[in-house]
């Protein structure tokens, strides 16, 4: 039996907050530390910025606006520094607070905009909000992760992630989602042209059954035994902040269950 699409919605955002606070403790540490024992199942869990900056830009996507200045604003005032912002990320937020011009924040850190994955890791909610238009998902990603990490690679990983969990919220979740998954990948990429083509290309070959598991726990950072119910663990790596991308692919296809 299929899942309606609104709670595909909810597991997409939960799974952003679960996958954060999972990776949360690890961030950071070193490979050899990722293991199943090592994740905190049966601890109290705390979400960081990544799980409030999702939150800021649900509030935004939902309230119809489409002003970069509009999300900068709501991610300066959701900011709370216990939640562990990202340096370059801080600085953005403290300069739009001071009053500086606000397309001149994503640059105050780098001078070509920050390359991190904060926007991949918060995108989810857009692909939520224009679930049927695969341009709006890409223009809104594109202007989403500007605000904060306006490095071209930066761009290209929110927008792959965000149009991934669009296909997967219209996918059924009895239907295996690896193909339409990298369908998406490599589909998204291929517009985005550039270097991010050819790396998109490899992710499917990564991924395949004959690939060896040491290669795909390698892509990752992982030594963890790698396998399809262990992707959210995959994608902790090494603590980075890939963790929210795992599960928010997963529970866009699962819903919230």
């Amino acid at each position: 039996m299929g899942i309606n699409l609104r709670d595909k919605i909810r597991g997409a955002l939960i799974g952003t907050a679960i996958g954060d606070s999972l990776g949360a403790p690890l961030e950071g540490g070193p490979s050899r530390r990722i293991a199943a024992a090592d994740l905190p199942v049966g601890r109290a869990l705390r979400w960081t910025d990544d799980t409030q900056m999702m939150l800021d830009t649900a509030g935004w996507v939902a309230s119809g606006a489409n002003a970069p200045e509009d999300l900068l604003r709501r991610l300066s005032d959701g900011y709370e520094a216990a939640l562990g912002y990202g340096h370059g990320t801080k600085l953005v937020l403290m300069a739009f607070r001071s009053g500086r011009p606000w397309g001149a924040c994503p640059f105050v850190a780098w001078p070509d905009g920050s390359q991190g994955n904060g926007a991949c890791a918060r995108v989810a909610p857009v692909a939520c909000r224009h679930i049927s238009s695969q341009a709006m998902t890409e223009q809104v990603a594109r202007m989403s992760s500007w605000v904060t990490h306006a490095h071209p690679a930066a761009i290209a990983g929110a927008v792959i992630q965000a149009e991934s969990v669009r296909r997967l919220l219209g996918t059924e979740p009895e239907v295996f989602a690896t193909g339409v998954l990298l369908d998406g990948i490599e589909a998204t990429a291929g517009q985005l042209g550039g270097w991010v083509a050819p790396a998109a290309g490899s992710v499917r070959e990564l991924v395949s059954s004959e690939a060896p598991a040491a290669r795909v726990r390698a892509a990752f950072r992982c030594d963890a035994p790698f396998g399809p119910g262990d992707a959210a663990r995959g994608m902790v790596g090494r603590g980075e902040r890939g963790r929210p991308a795992a599960r928010v692919v997963r529970g866009s296809h699962h819903g919230r269950r």
